[in-house]
């Protein structure tokens, strides 16, 4: 029983300190994974900017083509109205309709081609802000780790001093049974004659 509560103390010692080691390789591998998410969103986010940047290049790309294949229509209207015979308002009519049509599919495509970036780039917005916010999780988490180390080492240094300053412990006071004796000189009629039975000098 002599050795019951030091050796309790040692192990309330060594379990805040597996605690502690808990705690700091549980932040550590949190701290880690956040920051984890962080790279992949934020690859994630450069991917739908780039793929925004491409909706773009080729809606341009494809009104281009869409103009061309227009102006070849309204080429061959020309042609054929020479090779008949038409010219005059009619045919500038038909050939300034085609160009316009051409015009009207050109804006179509830009801006559908407009739309799919936009998107995109809202995707890529919303990857790249919760980038932000797992890389902010990871530096939360590596800031709380001391105090929460703190908070459990004060836990178990309280622990351990409660345990030695109880009876039996190698703090607890050595006084038994209340106050120390008095001195014999305090007592009524003291001399060097004193009776320790009765408390009370002799003679």
């Amino acid at each position: 029983m002599a050795f019951a509560i030091p050796l309790a103390m040692i192990a309330t010692a060594a379990g805040t300190g597996v605690a502690m080691y808990g705690q700091a390789q549980a932040a550590k591998a949190q701290e880690t994974m956040d920051l984890s998410q962080a790279q992949y969103r934020t690859a994630m986010g450069q991917l739908y900017e780039n793929q925004a940047a491409r909706e773009t290049a080729a809606g341009f790309q494809q009104a281009q083509t869409v103009g061309l294949q227009y102006g070849a229509r309204a080429a061959r209207e020309r042609v054929f109205g020479a090779a008949g015979n038409i010219a005059g308002p009619s045919l500038q009519n038909v050939v300034g309709s085609t160009l316009a049509l051409g015009q009207q599919q050109q804006r179509i495509t830009i801006a559908n081609a407009g739309e799919r970036a936009f998107q995109e780039q809202v995707r890529g917005g919303e990857e790249t802000y919760m980038a932000g916010q797992e890389r902010a999780a990871a530096a939360n988490v590596a800031a709380a780790l001391p105090t929460e180390e703190l908070a459990t080492g004060l836990k178990g240094a309280g622990s351990v001093f409660a345990m030695g300053a109880a009876p039996g412990g190698p703090w607890a006071s050595s006084t038994v049974g209340g106050a120390a004796p008095v001195s014999s000189k305090w007592y009524t009629g003291a001399s060097d004659n004193y009776d320790p039975t009765t408390g009370r000098g002799i003679g």
